[in-house]
């Protein structure tokens, strides 16, 4: 073969290997002769040629799976296709092999939500061609929401507070949108989760409980919804007792029993009380004088309730000030006055027993409280054993023996003059 026109001519290469660029289309032949030290070329080696061809034809890329908005509840996909032979391919920047025919295998692992999957395809004429398939991972069959235990919860989600506003909170899936909507459709609220699926929502609440529509959309658009119920309780609880407690005693031990209703504590004097199915019983110890009573009791939204009561321990009998009678002689059938001045810490029994004695004759007396003077008076008519100081009809000394007292709540003393 011989040369018919010069395109390039390179006296001077070095190395084993150089570049041509901006050839033209064609049959092109090329030799190469070396030089020697004294520049004096060598013989030329044989005739070789190659081919120059125009190519401005991207390579084509077939992807078979998955198919464009494809949602997958895996959470890596099989990327199926064919690509030209003899070209670069990358799938997200990582260089895959192909089958001599161009086929092609890769697995691409996803993330929660849409996923694009970058092809890219590069021939050895530079041309490229760039797929990019979007795919949806969506791992969600079902759905969850789990509350705060902060919450009061009346009910299988029925929350209560007795605040105008609750702070609804608890966990679901991470990064989803969630809206809170009235039956009638209106939002009341929305928030999104965090990284770990909690959430939190301010939402208002009148005394009428009001349903409301939880919808959550996770991040990869798969919705789930439930219903709740919210509602303002200002009811406090009631504290009923099965019987009134003595407003005085003379036992220093009171068993006080009842029921609180729609609370969750009891308190008696700020300790806590234990509380069986709403029921009470409490042992008290009292101590002489006035003891306070003060039942406190809560419900789980914070509402409170009292009741007060006091309760008086009287062990102490009357005390006796004075007894006297009138006349001090008297005859038999005659009639004389007893007079007891007596006091006490709360009240005195309103009536009390004396004992006289005339001749050696005993004889009781019953005496009647006059509370105005507190104190206590009764008239009898002497009787004797002696017929002679009957028919006589002599004066005897008359003197009060004993004085029996007691109070309205049992302590009693009998008192020898």
């Amino acid at each position: 073969s011989t040369f018919d026109t010069m395109l390039r001519m390179l006296p001077e290469v070095t190395g084993t290997e150089f570049v041509l660029e901006n050839l033209p289309p064609g049959v092109l032949y090329w030799r190469v002769a070396s030089i020697n030290n004294l520049e004096i070329p060598g013989a030329f080696c044989a005739t070789r040629r190659f081919r120059v061809m125009e190519d401005s034809n991207a390579p084509q890329i077939i992807v078979r799976s998955p198919r464009e908005g494809a949602i997958l509840r895996q959470s890596e996909v099989i990327v199926k296709g064919t690509v030209e032979t003899c070209a670069s391919f990358t799938i997200n920047g990582t260089t895959v092999n192909t089958e001599t025919d161009g086929a092609f295998l890769h697995t691409v692992q996803l993330n929660e939500g849409d996923n694009e999957i970058v092809l890219v395809s590069s021939d050895k004429a530079g041309n490229e061609s760039r797929m990019i398939r979007i795919v949806r991972f969506m791992p969600d069959t079902g759905g969850e929401v789990r509350y705060s235990s902060d919450l009061v919860a009346i009910e299988d989600r029925h929350f209560a507070t007795r605040d105008k506003a609750l702070i609804l909170a608890g966990v679901t899936r991470p990064k989803a949108r969630i809206t809170i909507n009235t039956q009638d459709g209106a939002e009341a609220g929305v928030t999104r989760s965090d990284e770990q699926g909690r959430f939190q929502v301010k939402l208002a609440v009148s005394e009428q409980a009001q349903v409301y529509t939880l919808e959550v959309k996770t991040a990869s658009g798969f919705s789930f919804s439930e219903t709740i119920t919210l509602s303002r309780d200002l009811r406090p609880p009631k504290i009923t007792l099965d019987s009134k407690p003595p407003v005085i005693t003379a036992t220093p031990e009171l068993t006080v029993q009842g029921r609180v209703q729609e609370g969750s504590s009891l308190q008696l004097n700020g300790k806590p009380v234990s509380l069986d199915n709403d029921r009470f019983v409490i042992k008290l110890a009292l101590h002489e004088g006035s003891n306070p009573l003060i039942l406190s009791a809560a419900d789980a939204v914070g509402n409170e309730s009292r009741l007060l009561r006091t309760i008086i321990l009287d062990m102490t009998p009357p005390e006796l000030i004075k007894a006297e009678v009138s006349p001090k002689k008297a005859g038999a059938g005659e009639t004389v006055r007893v007079t007891v001045h007596a006091r006490d810490n709360n009240a005195l029994k309103p009536a009390a027993v004396a004992t006289i004695s005339i001749n050696q004759h005993r004889q009781s007396v019953r005496l009647q409280l006059d509370e105005g003077a507190s104190s206590y008076r009764g008239v009898v008519r002497l009787q004797t054993r002696s017929q002679k100081a009957e028919a006589e009809n002599q004066k005897s000394a008359v003197r009060i023996l004993d004085v029996l007292l007691e109070d309205r709540v049992g302590n009693r003393k009998k008192y020898t003059l």
